[in-house]
């Protein structure tokens, strides 16, 4: 997912170094409704595929990143600006469809019972909140997040301000000042200046005549300003169109916000206007945070540290060390779930990943199998190792141990193909095995996590558009079926959870440059039981692994529990 460099400052025990985190509401807005389904409704048959897919995204942003506060910018969409005062054509043609409008119009009261701070006003749009807001925290010396979909806010780019932005598949970039020059080729100072200069296609600005992305850069790195530029006499017949399109792009920092002090999510609140309006299962979910922040009566109970439980398919344990190694050190997952080791037992790099700080349990295997779990600064306690079901069965593909009182296993399930065939026949007894497994973990009703390579796109929504997979044996129905079956145990498959609207691809094969081209499939999942779901807090897939040399076909997929 994202590189997190403010981690140690978010984690500052006396909390002043934790960020205030911004949020461009309508943006975020308008990227939930248009990319979840509309079949997601309220109460009363009303929309609520928007009010979801940003409350996903709020919860998400508050989990990884911990902030001390949380504001969050709205458009007045019935009040004009002086933007499209000055400039009729400003975002002219624009058409929002009624339901969206309407749940735009009800998500400052959900912000609001999250115990968060909500910045409207009439004549101003949310990317003038975000400013303002920069400039207050700047002032105070402190760290600023700002998350927007919204280009423009590259322009708050600063030493003290981050800027996420949402790039693919549930992936945020962070944006620093070197980032906007690597991006644009100017300083965040001068996005507004070369906004003017190349124009803006979805605010309808046209720019300067003749001049692109590159030329503008260009300009502005030798003449410092668009100013600076008109004081040299070019843009002459345009100079006022110039400085109207600079004034329109620069966000506006004067606008009114209200008190941002230290916040305490109040879950509960969320939770009780979530119920209201129908959408249960995020009135589920805000309960369970409810409960983890609400007081306790037994003061003496320890209270829960972060678990960050991951999984990667490493596709040759020994040939791609160092990888697995680099990833540890920079991501730090406290559990690792690995599938398709390709090394017998003996073989297994246990010195070095002990080293790297992590205890091991694993079941080698040459060829195509093998399976590992590594835990962060505590021993993995073995407690099965093979799927039941079958005594015949000597392919090492299931594997389980317990970490931190939850049950782990990893697990590495048949590819099938070609199919037709005995592998695809494997494949559906395997899964079978699995299903009668899962059921036996519930019912000792401890807190389990299924973790790893489950070779099953579970929905045409796990990957690109494409029809040369058609045949294989990871889209058939029947393993589709399986996967179903699992879920309607009680698991919960966590990416799907938290990112219903996206497709979350964790593998792209080396052929046909599909990495390059995103050309992804869902292929590894972390089903969580029904007494962890409340404990979710975040999810993601550490995609940057897969872009490294020598690279697994696999990214690593992660969740945190609470």
């Amino acid at each position: 997912m994202v590189v997190r460099s403010q981690r140690d400052q978010r984690s500052d025990p006396d909390g002043h170094r934790r960020p205030l985190l911004i949020i461009d509401g309508d943006s975020f807005a308008h990227r939930a409704y248009h990319g979840l389904p509309k079949t997601i409704r309220r109460a009363g048959n009303r929309g609520g595929g928007a009010i979801l897919g940003f409350a996903n995204m709020l919860l998400r942003f508050y989990a990884e990143e911990r902030p001390r506060a949380v504001v969050v910018g709205w458009d007045t969409l019935e009040a004009p600006t002086y933007r499209s005062r000055a400039f009729p054509a400003y975002q002219s043609g624009r058409h929002f469809d009624d339901e969206l409008v309407e749940q735009l119009s009800l998500l400052p009261d959900f912000v609001a019972a999250c115990g968060f701070a909500d910045a409207k006003a009439a004549g101003y749009e949310a990317d003038d909140f975000l400013a303002a807001a920069v400039r207050r925290e700047e002032r105070r010396g402190g760290l600023s997040l700002v998350a927007s979909g919204d280009r423009d806010a590259f322009q708050l780019a600063s030493e003290l301000t981050t800027i996420l932005h949402p790039v693919r598949a549930g992936e945020m970039a962070r944006i620093g000042p070197a980032e906007v020059r690597e991006r644009y080729g100017v300083d965040p100072g001068q996005v507004p200046d070369f906004i003017a200069l190349r124009g803006d296609p979805s605010d309808k600005l046209p720019g300067a005549r003749g001049i692109g992305a590159k030329t503008a850069a260009s300009l502005l790195r030798r003449a410092g300003s668009l100013e600076a530029l008109l004081s040299e006499g070019r843009f002459v017949d345009q100079a006022s169109d110039l400085r109207l399109f600079r004034q329109i792009a620069t966000m506006d920092a004067g606008a009114p916000l209200p008190p941002i002090r230290d916040q305490k999510p109040t879950w509960g609140r969320a939770a009780r206007l979530a119920s209201e309006w129908g959408l249960d299962r995020l009135a589920e979910r805000l309960e369970g945070l409810g409960e983890e922040t609400r007081p306790r009566t037994r003061s003496w109970a320890p209270a829960r540290t972060p678990l960050r439980i991951a999984t990667f398919n490493i596709n040759n344990v020994n040939r791609r060390l160092p990888n697995l190694l680099a990833w540890l050190a920079k991501e730090k997952p406290d559990v690792v779930c690995l599938q398709e080791l390709k090394a017998e037992n003996d073989d297994f790099p246990a010195g070095p990943i002990e080293a790297a700080g992590y205890k091991a349990v694993w079941s080698g295997q040459r060829s195509w199998n093998g399976v590992a779990i590594l835990a962060r600064g505590a021993e993995p306690v073995l407690t099965r190792a093979g799927l039941p079901g079958d005594p015949e069965d000597k392919q090492a593909r299931y594997i389980e141990a317990a970490v931190r009182g939850v049950i782990v296993a990893s697990l590495y399930l048949p590819n099938g193909n070609p199919q037709p065939g005995p592998k695809f026949a494997y494949k559906l007894a395997w899964f079978e095995r699995l299903v009668a497994h899962a059921t036996t973990l519930l019912a000792a009703g401890v807190p389990v996590v299924l973790a790893g390579d489950y070779n099953v796109v579970p929905t045409d929504q796990d990957i690109y558009a494409t029809r040369s997979y058609a045949k294989n044996a990871l889209l058939q129905p029947e393993p589709r079926e399986a996967y179903r079956r699992l879920l309607g145990q009680g698991w919960t498959d966590a990416l799907k959870e938290l990112y219903p609207g996206e497709p979350m691809f964790t593998f792209w094969d080396y052929k046909r440059d599909r990495w390059s081209r995103d050309a992804g499939l869902r292929l590894d999942h972390l089903l969580v039981s029904p007494d962890l779901k409340p404990r979710l807090n975040a999810a993601g897939v550490d995609r940057w692994v897969r872009g490294e040399p020598e690279a697994s076909d696999h990214a690593p997929a992660w969740i945190e529990l609470s």
